[in-house]
């Protein structure tokens, strides 16, 4: 017979070989206290300058600080940042620690969420220690929430978490008061990011499969419902649809990209094959039961769809991004996992594999995910310059160790500067965006007279370049103020 409790102190293993990895990031990232994320690696500048725009435009308001002026928060699920905003004036508007304390918070509030909902679903301590470090310190999950700064998203997680173990719960159960917390958590991740809603449909469609005639209208108005209380933001989205010229892009297309994302791509087929497995063995300890099967077929099916790449090929479903599909199995090979009665040697078998996973995943980080990039010269020098500028300006030539939107980010911050140019293209409309890299094409050409015409254009005052293209501006007949790697010129 298993003594299941005394192997699952084996788990510990695992656990703390990706506790460790987690611990050392959270250290690491803890530098962006004092750096504002200037480099590639960098999705979190983009958010900082969002949660400013909130707390000094507004929410749905006319914001002149990117594109000559937009409006905050279209098309931008605002979540996170409603999250977020108490400790940007806690902190009394320092946004580098309100975002940091935000997304470790976060991750404190996901263990407390995991322990607390595995109780419920009779998990023991040491499982609902694993589920959560195997959730939240994956590779997938350390390079996106901590390295990236894909904090929105870490909080549609965190949401999806209540929401899926809520699902979980009442899979077993008839619907009763206490499920009005299902419209709830679905409109608050639809507040929070788009790709978890459509993810977050496909679980609330598999309860809907399992349930009698009169559940079912309960939760197709429960739907209702969600959507009801996310009109204010949702439907003026949906009514003006300027941005659907940029969000038609398919998010998948990283599933057949073997030769840059090698690693991601080889995850994409074993995350899958997991999850077919796990809920293979959990079906067998359920005597195969018909409602099971029947409760997880849209979620094994997407998950084939996933594995062999249809998902590229089908609408809405080519808006999810690969990562997410992942930690949408994970939530679910976590569950079945911990809820299923092994063999002996398979369950052995089962936990050599977990250390070595982890290994794997830890190893990965350390190879491929970077840690939090200081500054160097060029950094200070480009920042120097920026204190100088006193109108709009753009940044031209792309530099070795940083992004130029991510000075974009810190200019209205820290500065209050103005800029043409921006984060996500969809803000403004697609002639603006076309001009806009008609602008930069204009310097790559050495094209002086379409350069100042289109700088006229989109009220350039001040520009900002490297190296050879400083050369360039200079012969353009732009004012020098500042000249060396990095030079400022004005019109």
């Amino acid at each position: 017979m298993l003594d299941r409790k005394k192997l699952e102190k084996f788990l510990y293993i695992p656990i703390f070989i990706l506790l460790g990895n987690l611990i050392f990031r959270f250290f690491d990232q803890s530098k962006m206290i004092k750096y504002f994320p200037l480099d590639f690696v960098n999705d979190i500048s983009s958010y900082m300058a969002q949660l400013f725009f909130l707390a000094k435009c507004g929410f749905y308001k006319f914001c002149p600080y990117w594109y000559n002026g937009f409006i905050t928060f279209k098309y931008s699920p605002p979540g996170w940042y409603f999250f977020s905003l108490p400790f940007y004036y806690l902190f009394n508007g320092n946004v580098l620690i309100a975002t940091y304390v935000s997304f470790t918070l976060l991750f404190v509030f996901g263990f407390f969420i995991i322990y607390f909902f595995g109780k419920i679903h009779k998990l023991s301590r040491i499982s609902r220690l694993a589920f959560f470090i195997f959730f939240f310190g994956n590779a997938i999950a350390v390079g996106n929430f901590i390295r990236l700064g894909r904090y929105h998203e870490l909080l549609g997680w965190v949401l999806f978490l209540i929401l899926g173990f809520v699902v979980l719960y009442y899979k077993d159960r008839k619907l009763d008061f206490k499920s009005i917390s299902i419209p709830i958590l679905f409109s608050l991740i639809i507040l929070t990011h788009s790709v978890i809603m459509i993810l977050s449909s496909v679980l609330l469609f598999s309860l809907f499969l399992i349930k009698g005639n009169k559940e079912k209208l309960l939760l197709v108005f429960y739907g209702f419902l969600g959507l009801l209380a996310t009109s204010f933001w949702l439907l003026p989205n949906l009514l003006d649809l300027q941005g659907g010229w940029f969000l038609k892009h398919k998010l998948t297309v990283n599933l057949i990209n073997f030769k840059e994302l090698l690693g991601e791509n080889i995850a994409s087929f074993v995350v899958p094959i997991i999850l077919l497995g796990v809920f293979y063995f959990y079906y067998k300890s359920k005597n195969k039961s018909k409602r099971e099967l029947l409760f997880y077929a849209p979620i094994l099916f997407l998950s084939v769809l996933f594995m062999s790449r249809l998902v590229i090929f089908l609408p809405i479903l080519d808006f999810v991004y690969p990562d997410a599909y992942m930690m949408f199995f994970l939530f679910f090979i976590l569950f079945l996992f911990f809820k299923t009665k092994y063999e002996k040697r398979i369950y052995k078998l089962i936990l050599v594999l977990l250390i070595i996973i982890s290994l794997v995943s830890v190893g990965y980080n350390m190879y491929f995910t970077p840690k939090f990039s200081e500054y160097t010269d060029l950094e200070n020098e480009t920042l120097d310059a920026l204190e100088k500028v006193e109108g709009t300006f753009m940044i031209f030539s792309k530099q070795e160790t940083s992004y130029n939107r991510a000075y974009y980010s810190y200019a209205p911050i820290f500065l209050d500067l103005r800029t043409p140019g921006g984060w996500y293209p969809f803000l403004s409309n697609k002639e603006y965006i076309e001009d806009l890299r008609k602008l930069h094409g204009f310097v790559d050409k050495k094209d002086c007279g379409n350069f100042k015409e289109y700088v006229e254009l989109f009220n350039v005052d001040e520009i900002i370049s490297y190296y050879d293209s400083c050369a360039f501006l200079k012969e353009c007949g732009f004012k020098e103020k500042v000249m060396g790697k990095v030079c400022l010129f004005e019109k």
